[in-house]
């Protein structure tokens, strides 16, 4: 998995920019909503999954497809938060269900979790341990937003595949730094904040709705088990 996250993210770096951290980690309800969910179908439907990535300028967060065991090895959307836009990184959680909160310079917070079956993957706990301290107290660790302005700060649109200065490309005017997403009809690069695809017009599928097969599966499974009980155990 973390060869997977690091092909994706490596189109992604600036001259000299290195990768630091990988982890799988989702979105979904606090610790409280969780155990009255039970840990049940609801609870599927509302979790998000991500691959994440920590570079020596930014965090990189990519939109994936949660299986039922595992994660798919997809690319559904990226976003980029340079390290000079997080204040601060706190853990929360217990036990094996823990979680980052990363506290954004405009007054935001983005929180995303190390749920127990994820904990194990190659990278999180590494993560988990020592990417707060680094940005906390270690800020040195990290290059200066300005290092390499001039050659890193160039990369290719996602948009229109012109090599532009970031973050406002310079042939469609776009920023190559927003959040993005891959367009499932011609698998193009469009903004996340669009409704439609900009090249082919497309609407994505909500994912909720991609869930509806395996919420069939379970609910079937809910009755059959019962009556496959009754006619073979008693």
């Amino acid at each position: 998995m973390t060869r997977s996250i690091t092909g994706q993210v490596t189109p992604l770096l600036g001259e000299g920019e290195q990768i630091r951290h990988t982890a799988f980690m989702v979105q979904q309800p606090g610790l409280f909503w969780q155990l009255l969910l039970v840990g049940g179908l609801l609870l599927f439907l509302m979790t998000k999954a991500y691959f994440v990535a920590v570079t020596t300028r930014k965090l990189i967060i990519i939109r994936t497809r949660q299986g039922l065991f595992s994660p798919a090895m997809e690319n559904h959307g990226i976003e980029e938060i340079p390290i000079s836009h997080i204040s601060e990184v706190s853990i929360g959680g217990f036990a094996r269900n823990r979680s980052m909160i990363f506290a954004i310079t405009d007054g935001s917070f983005r929180t995303l979790r190390l749920a127990p079956w994820s904990v194990y993957v190659s990278g999180n706990e590494a993560m988990l341990k020592e990417f707060p301290d680094e940005l906390n107290h270690k800020r040195s660790t990290f290059a200066p937003p300005d290092e390499g302005a001039s050659s890193a700060d160039r990369r290719e649109c996602p948009y229109c595949g012109t090599t532009t200065a970031i973050p406002a490309c310079e042939q469609c005017a776009r920023d190559v730094t927003a959040p993005r997403r891959l367009c499932e009809a011609c698998q193009k690069w469009t903004p996340m904040e669009e409704a439609e695809c900009i090249h082919c017009h497309n609407r994505p599928v909500q994912e909720w709705v991609r869930k509806i097969p395996l919420v069939i599966l379970f609910l079937i499974a809910i009755v059959a088990l019962p009556i496959f009980l009754g006619l073979y155990v008693f």
